[in-house]
């Protein structure tokens, strides 16, 4: 075969290959490239038909080797680029097209590819890629794609007025472009710019109103604005957003927008909406698409449990894991959903040893933060324990610390120079009272089993098969921490292989401990609710079988969580508690603690600093926000209380802006003792001033977070997340506050610590309003009138199949 027939065969192979002949060009081809392997069209032309039909591995082999080969057609270069993603690598992809430059260093197109591929990998490459843009648009090409690709490099160079000049740029040379004018607007959202994004999204649908994508994406920052103005409680808008969005996605669907980003926007929306079976719907059909993003297996997981199937939504947050790995709310999320259902994996948690599932293991070293090693754990606390430890150790020939507590001062188990085992004990402040304790006599090897044991005020400890030590113990061995260190924490990196076994045991609750003290606990910051405290919340508090009937038989003393700010509006309250007989505590320092305008960030240290203190005064708490209004039978509720119980109540919430005015009126009749009942209470709750949230909970079970139903003349009521009206203070709530809680470390105590409260037996309810009720306040704009959340504990299962039983008669 000569040059003449070689390229009288290429034709041949071309012209079948255009007329639909891909399997006799292929022949042809293959027939070529026996007779002249260095020929690259024949190659290239396998490549185009491999891709034709998605033969993605060898279009990318007949491809590379046209390329490697002198005289190889531009097009070839250009036709790597459409491999699918994961056939060659960025670098493979990056030599390549750096070739073809060299080989037709004028090519716009080669250029546009090479800067396209160098801004999708890492950012360093983002100057690199956006010369190579600017070359492609210097060699003559200008298309929409160059625009859009220019504009998404600025926007990860986060360089505002370059992107702003390209899409200008692009906008005035293709005025009629949509994707560029999608753009244009999202780049105004991210701005925060919204009226401008509105308004140009709102243009795109009047100039195109048959672009299906410009719907899809004016439909998701439509559900974003609704979003945002949920959050201000400004629900009239959110309404008329999410309105408009459904709108657009039926727009989108007409229009053929991606049906991928129409499932996921729609179950965003109906999410919003707590349309729990539109919502599923949506999100299964995108998380089963195969082009589904991680965002899609996340969001049903989240939906699924937003309704409690925690056993469903565990599979797709597992896949979420695996899509990515480093999300720290879907990982924090599917290990408390599999906690919640009994499956521990790598945390240690307790429960009674005499339970029938009373440990749980961590099968990997620990959990990897910060280059230390800590295994999350409920702590030991003040409860008697059992830890059993497995531990293979390298011999550095020095002292080195084995486990420790973060909390320092505790404890430590080190290995000695010797090889043997000591235990050095603190009192939990200082090490100025250090013990040490020899465990073992004679040296261990590489692995040993350690089983440390607390019970009745001593400590045993056995190391692999060596005689047990026993020692004395005071009641602040082992207080408070949240991690386990393995290893030092001081040395970065060190690792020492573990298991571990924990079992801990309840407080005995056949001892009586005599308890004379009540500590009223008041944490706010703010005017508002000093007037609140003031007006309605204390003077229901002095009602007569409540605080009056306590002080016969309990030292009563009230403290108060605030700011300096709030000093001078606590004259009524002074007043109301001198002419009590209650002394005031006020503490200003703990809230103040992170600066100006950061005391929510501080409520937990107050809970925290009031537990330690109620601690030390073996006093009773009785938790009054001032946002909080008491009904009757609140001394004898709390008589009843048994020492370590944990008192919940839920309540309803009522329009502050209305009933605040009615309450306060009221308390202060001078007959308030005779007329203000819970029976009233209950009326003015559910009847006169019944907030957003109730209103929409009342008559339908759906609402998960709180619903009601009237049955004559009582509402059978079920409230997921009730808060504490009293408990009894132990070092364990702490523990769960600084343990990795699912919520914040404040709402730990209507959350973590009720589920610890379930788990250990200690947890008590009210659950009829003729015993006790009280009322909460919430301003009309707060909360959408659907409350739903990912909280479902266990505790929480069991309240929203609880009725209380609330009375109008």
């Amino acid at each position: 075969m000569n040059n003449r027939h070689l390229q009288q065969q290429l034709q041949l192979a071309l012209l079948q290959l255009q007329s639909g002949r891909a399997d006799q060009a292929e022949t042809i081809c293959h027939d070529i490239t026996e007779s002249f392997p260095d020929d690259p069209n024949a190659y290239y032309l396998l490549g185009v038909i491999c891709l034709d039909r998605q033969h993605s591995d060898d279009a990318a082999s007949y491809l590379t080797t046209a390329c490697g080969l002198p005289g190889c057609p531009e097009d070839a270069f250009l036709r790597l680029t459409q491999l699918p993603a994961g056939t060659a690598t960025a670098e493979q992809m990056l030599l390549l097209l750096r070739n073809g430059l060299g080989i037709f260093p004028k090519s716009s197109q080669i250029w546009f590819e090479y800067g396209l591929t160098l801004i999708s990998t890492d950012r360093e490459n983002l100057s690199r890629g956006i010369a190579a843009l600017l070359q492609a648009r210097n060699a003559g090409l200008s298309t929409e794609a160059l625009y859009l690709a220019l504009a998404l490099a600025y926007e990860k160079q986060r360089d505002t007025d370059a992107l702003n000049a390209t899409l200008s740029d692009g906008l005035k040379t293709f005025p009629e472009s949509v994707k560029l004018r999608i753009k244009q607007a999202e780049v105004f959202y991210k701005s925060n710019d919204w009226e401008s994004a509105l308004r140009a999204f709102n243009d795109l649908k009047e100039s195109f109103p048959e672009a299906g994508q410009a719907h899809v994406r004016r439909g998701a920052f439509l559900i974003n604005l609704a979003r945002y103005y949920q959050w201000a409680y400004r629900h009239p808008e959110a309404n008329q957003a999410l309105t408009d969005a459904e709108e657009a996605l039926t727009l989108a669907n007409r229009f053929n927008g991606d049906q991928l980003e129409i499932d996921l926007a729609t179950g965003l929306l109906t999410n919003l909406r707590a349309d729990w079976t539109r919502s599923e719907t949506a999100f299964r059909r995108a998380a089963e698409n195969p082009a589904a993003p991680v965002t899609a297996p996340r969001q049903l997981g989240y939906c699924l449990t937003y309704q409690g199937k925690l056993a469903k939504a565990e599979p797709w947050l597992h896949r979420a894991r695996q899509q990515d790995p480093d999300d720290s709310d879907t990982n924090r999320h599917y290990a408390h959903i599999r906690r919640w259902q009994g499956h521990y994996d790598d945390i240690i948690i307790y429960s009674d040893q005499s339970s029938d599932h009373d440990c749980a293991f961590a099968g990997r070293p620990a959990s990897h933060l910060n280059d230390d090693f800590r295994l999350p754990m409920a702590v030991m606390a003040d409860h008697d324990f059992e830890l059993h430890a497995e531990l293979s150790v390298h011999d550095t020939g020095a002292r080195q610390t084995l486990l420790r507590p973060l909390k320092d001062h505790c404890f430590e188990i080190t290995r000695e120079a010797d090889n043997t085992l000591s235990l050095s004990v603190g009192d939990g402040g200082s090490w100025r009272s250090i013990e040490r304790y020899r465990l073992c006599d004679q040296p261990v090897g590489d692995r040993l089993t350690l089983i440390l044991v607390r019970a009745q005020g001593r400590i045993s400890c056995r190391v692999s098969t060596q005689p047990a030590k026993q020692f004395g113990a005071s009641n602040d061995l082992l207080i408070p921490g949240d991690n386990l260190c393995i290893g030092d924490p001081e040395i970065p990196g060190q690792v020492i292989a573990s298991r571990f076994f924990l079992k801990i045991s309840n407080y005995d609750r056949s001892v009586t401990r005599p308890c004379r003290r009540i500590d009223i606990n008041t944490i706010f910051y703010g005017d508002m609710f000093a007037r609140l405290m003031a007006h309605t919340m204390l003077p229901s508090l002095m009602l007569p079988d409540n605080l009056p009937d306590l002080m016969k038989d309990y030292e009563v003393v009230q403290h108060i969580y605030c700011t300096r700010r709030e000093l001078p509006v606590l004259h009524q309250v002074r007043h109301l508690l001198d002419k009590a007989g209650i002394p005031l505590r006020i503490n200003t320092s703990i809230l103040e603690q992170n600066g100006d305008g950061a005391a929510r960030s501080c409520l937990y240290r107050a809970v925290w600093d009031q537990v330690e203190t109620s601690l030390a005064r073996e006093a009773l708490v009785l938790m009054a926000p001032p946002d909080h209004v008491f009904g009757r039978g609140l001394s004898k509720t709390l008589r009843a209380m048994k020492p370590y119980d944990y008192l919940v109540v839920g309540h309803p919430r009522v329009m502050m802006e209305t009933a605040y005015r009615d309450l306060r009126a009221d308390l202060a009749r001078p007959d308030v003792d005779q007329f203000f009942t819970n029976e009233y209470l209950v009326d003015l709750a559910m009847h006169r001033h019944p907030h957003l949230v109730i209103q929409t909970g009342l008559n339908n079970p759906s609402e998960f977070w709180w619903n009601s139903r009237r049955d004559g003349d009582i509402y059978r009521t079920r409230f997921k997340e009730p808060p504490p009206v009293a408990y009894y203070p132990a070092r364990d709530m702490l523990c769960v506050m600084t343990g990795n809680p699912y919520t914040l470390p404040f709402e730990t105590i209507d959350h973590d610590i009720v589920d610890l409260m379930h788990r250990t037996g200690r947890l008590k309810w009210v659950d009829n309003s003729q015993d006790f009720f009280w009322i909460e306040y919430c301003k009309r704009t707060r909360n959408v009138p659907t409350i739903y959340n990912r909280y479902w504990s266990p505790a929480a299962r069991m309240f929203s199949e609880t009725d209380l039983n609330w009375h109008l008669k």
